[in-house]
């Protein structure tokens, strides 16, 4: 199941045009009902394709944990002070960017997020939000 606002229902639709066995609700119900596997997606991601989708499906059924899709991270990360002064630069070896969809077995519990298993992203799936 894939809980989406009003206004993603078209993007939503495109994007999973090919998983038959995937429900698009819109908003999350009152009653929300148990699915086997549940997507969370932002659409600030607006071009996470199949294989990533199917990658973080077939992972949450396999293993029953929550699932996110990640990409090592590439970019240099400075570490600042309180005074937005820089203190250090994190090694990249340990840090990786989440992506979306996220996957969680069955029911709504996004605290599951943080023990969640990791699978290969797609690195075309970039954020297209730009800080305010």
């Amino acid at each position: 199941m894939v809980v989406v606002r009003p206004f993603e229902m078209d993007a939503a639709r495109t994007a999973l045009r090919e998983f038959t066995d995937i429900d698009i609700v819109v908003d999350i119900p009152p009653e929300f009902p148990d699915s086997e596997v549940l997507l969370l997606h932002d659409i600030g991601f607006p071009c996470a394709g199949p294989e990533v989708i199917r990658r973080v499906v077939d992972t949450v059924r396999a293993t029953g944990d929550a699932v996110i899709p990640v990409l090592p991270c590439t970019d240099t990360v400075k570490q600042l002070d309180a005074d937005d002064i820089v203190i250090g630069m994190p090694d990249r070896s340990g840090l990786r960017v989440a992506q979306y969809p996220r996957g969680l077995p069955g029911k709504l519990d996004e605290r599951l997020l943080a023990s969640a298993r990791l699978v290969e992203g797609d690195p075309h799936a970039v954020s297209a939000t730009v800080p305010a």
